[in-house]
This record gives C-alpha cells, sequence and structure tokens, in this order.
C-alpha cells in the first residue's frame, strides 16, 4: 500500500490582510466558501491551507461544517503584528501531530512586509517532520518586485536553517506568490526547478509542478487567477505549491496527474449547490506517493 501526503491550498477571498476589509467578508459568501472547504476535505486531504482568511471567518466555517467532527483541526494565528495582519491557516487531519507556528517579518515601520508563515508537524505513520510555508507575496498592482525578492530570499534562508536542525526534514512552500513560476524570485530567490530530472544531483532546490499549466492546453485549466485588464494574457499561475528536493531522495514521487487545479467545472463537480466560484484564485491540489517499507 502507498503512503501518500495530499496538500491543498486556496487564496479564499474573504478578509484581504488590509484594515478596512479585514473580518468584514458577508455571510453568504463564507458560507460558499465553507461549501467548497467542506468538499475539498471530504477528498481525504492531509492538509488544506487557506490565505485572505481572518480568525473570524475559520470560526464561523468552524461552526458551519465541524471542522473537528470530519478529522481535522486548524491554526490560525489571531493577533496582528504592528497593523500587519497574518491572513494564512492550515486545517490539517488530526492524525498529524501539530509542534508549532512562527511567522517573519522584516523591514521597519510603515515598510514592514510579512515574509511567511511557517507551520510545523510531524506524522508518526508517515514517519516525518514536515513543515509548511504558507505565503502570500505582494500584489502585482504596484511594483512590488522588490519586496519578492526581499521575502523569497528571507525563506530560503530561512529553510536552510530548518535543515540544519534536521536535514530530513521535509518542507513544503506554497501560496499565492503573485508571480507566475518562472519568476526569478521563485527559480532564483526560493532556487526552484521544473525538472526532477535535476532535483536527483542537487536536492537543495525545490520542485516546481506548476509549470505544466503555463502552455494554454484544452484539456487543463490555463491558471488559478483570471485579471481580464492583464495586457498579454488573462490567466495566470500564482498559487503555486512548491516540494523540497529531498522528498525524491527519500522514495516520495509525484505523478503529473495528481497536480490539479481545481477549476469552475470541477468546483460544481465537488458541490452541486455550487454555481461558481466565490473566489478570485481556485484552489490546488498536489499528492506526493511513496511506497510503504521504502
Amino acid at each position: 500500500m502507498n503512503l501518500e501526503l495530499f496538500i491543498g491550498f486556496w487564496n479564499v477571498n474573504l478578509s484581504p490582510p488590509v484594515g478596512k476589509l479585514w473580518g468584514k467578508s458577508k455571510d453568504e459568501k463564507k458560507e460558499k466558501v465553507g461549501k467548497i472547504i467542506n468538499s475539498l476535505l471530504d477528498t481525504n486531504l492531509d492538509f488544506l491551507c487557506l490565505c485572505e482568511i481572518s480568525p473570524k471567518d475559520i470560526e464561523y466555517i468552524d461552526q458551519m461544517i465541524s471542522i473537528i467532527g470530519k478529522g481535522y483541526d486548524y491554526e490560525i494565528k489571531h493577533e496582528s503584528f504592528n497593523g500587519l495582519y497574518f491572513d494564512t491557516c492550515v486545517i490539517y487531519k488530526n492524525s498529524f501531530n501539530f509542534l508549532s507556528m512562527n511567522y517573519e517579518v522584516d523591514g521597519e515601520n510603515r515598510n514592514k512586509i510579512k515574509v511567511f508563515q511557517k507551520y510545523e508537524f510531524f506524522s508518526s505513520e508517515l514517519k516525518e517532520r514536515i513543515i509548511l510555508y504558507v505565503t502570500h507575496w505582494p500584489s502585482q498592482l504596484n511594483d512590488n518586485s522588490e519586496r519578492r525578492r526581499t521575502i523569497a530570499s528571507y525563506m530560503r534562508k530561512d529553510v536552510l536553517e530548518e535543515k540544519k536542525l534536521l536535514k530530513n526534514t521535509k518542507i513544503i512552500v506554497l501560496g499565492d506568490f503573485n508571480v507566475e513560476p518562472y519568476d526569478s524570485s521563485i527559480l532564483h530567490g526560493l532556487r526552484s526547478t521544473r525538472d526532477k530530472k535535476v532535483i536527483s544531483h542537487n536536492s537543495s532546490l525545490f520542485y516546481n509542478p506548476y509549470w505544466k499549466f503555463l502552455p494554454i492546453q484544452d484539456y487543463l485549466p490555463s491558471g488559478t487567477h483570471y485579471y481580464d485588464k492583464a495586457e498579454y494574457h488573462h490567466w495566470h499561475i500564482y498559487d503555486q505549491i512548491l516540494i523540497s528536493g529531498n522528498f525524491f531522495n527519500d522514495g516520495w514521487d509525484l505523478d503529473g496527474k495528481n497536480v490539479r487545479i481545481i477549476d469552475e467545472l470541477a468546483l460544481k463537480s465537488l458541490h452541486r449547490e455550487i454555481f461558481n466560484n466565490p473566489s478570485d484564485h481556485l484552489p490546488i491540489l498536489t499528492k506526493l506517493e511513496k511506497l510503504s517499507g521504502i
């Protein structure tokens, strides 16, 4: 029997992390998001990571679908930090031991930026220490390229420090990056590749399977975020899940068919009452597999 690690991410667009919008989502929208979260958890996800969600939002959704009653729990940071709102949340199977949540902030006064939120788990079944870096990078609406490079550099440094503590730690970096997989901040800042063969020679790299969606193809979704005012193309692969190379050295594999964007048609098949996506982003899913005994 194969071991599996099934991870999802979704920018739910309930509470963008700015003061006038934080925690102000309407109940009707929370209910639509909650129905989709419920259906995603029914696919047997191990982790569902979310962003643009406030403590009020997840508490409402928990009351609605009973996250704990479904065999899951969740972690979210309740306090803001000098005006910065931390908008990520991780829903996880209660078979995983939650160890800690930390965050990194850079800059001073009004120039402070959130770098990441880091969630640490241990699985006795998988015999793995797993760290999720859940991130929401600055928007494309302003010139934030330098900020994104700074964030990527800080994340890479922290990843290396975690591996120094325990080199076999498995690390997943995921979120709404607001840039495509080929952007320099993801390629060079985080040090990622699209080629698993390269990983076999250099496991310090991250594998980014979301390159596969870049060519527009009839049989695959064209992106995770649609913006009709963009000059050159409307669909973008802003939401991605990156896998640390040591997964593959330790017997894990990732088949391309297990890398998915849940488009509008798939959302409707998940829940018959969903007629349109309540968010401006689509959920993404990635499933790693390992032969038991390896």
